[in-house]
């Protein structure tokens, strides 16, 4: 008895933990994205090319200490389903370098979202960042240079800021970012 009860429980719970991976597959942020940008049961429609965001980073978001790490993970930034996260400053001594995370609310029956790369019909993707995607500037509005640049994985993005600039950083940065494409998908 008390092994056939033991079986039952281990059953039971192998069936919840296939539910929860095939409900997480299809009705979770992730999942629906996944099933969106291979038009899995969606259309997609390209909406809006280089679409700009501007956000401001507040001067203690900033590692301004050698080889000094900050895991924030703070919201920056919410338009069009996506959040954008301030994830992780990181001050490596060449640069300051600021590294950006993407998040989507997706809704199952349809929607919109921000993306820095174009979703083609055969679907593949293409990357379209460049270097002019990012522009800096200080507190009062004056242009600061870029440094090193990066984009991905997913729609994340990241920049630099190298030593000489970065005593025009000590009151904050704006940063406007012209690499997202707005998108519109719906459920067929």
């Amino acid at each position: 008895m008390k092994n056939k009860v033991l079986l039952i429980i281990f059953l039971t719970s192998i069936l919840i933990y296939l539910g929860y991976d095939q409900y997480t597959a299809i009705y979770s942020d992730k999942g629906i994205l996944n099933h969106v940008i291979q038009r899995d049961g969606y259309s997609l429609a390209l909406k809006s090319e280089r679409l700009p965001i501007e956000i401001f980073i507040k001067p203690e978001w900033i590692a301004f200490g050698p080889d000094e790490r900050k895991e924030l993970k703070i919201k920056v930034f919410e338009t069009n389903h996506t959040r954008i996260y301030l994830d992780q400053v990181w001050n490596r001594g060449n640069d300051i370098y600021f590294s950006l995370h993407t998040t989507f609310k997706m809704n199952a029956a349809g929607g919109d979202f921000l993306y820095n790369g174009i979703f083609n019909e055969d679907g593949t993707f293409t990357t379209i960042s460049s270097f002019d995607d990012i522009v800096l500037y200080d507190i009062n509005m004056d242009n600061i240079g870029v440094g090193q640049t990066g984009n991905g994985p997913n729609a994340d993005f990241s920049f630099g800021i190298e030593p000489q600039n970065q005593k025009l950083i000590q009151e904050g940065i704006y940063v406007k970012y012209s690499g997202f494409n707005l998108y519109e998908y719906a459920k067929h």
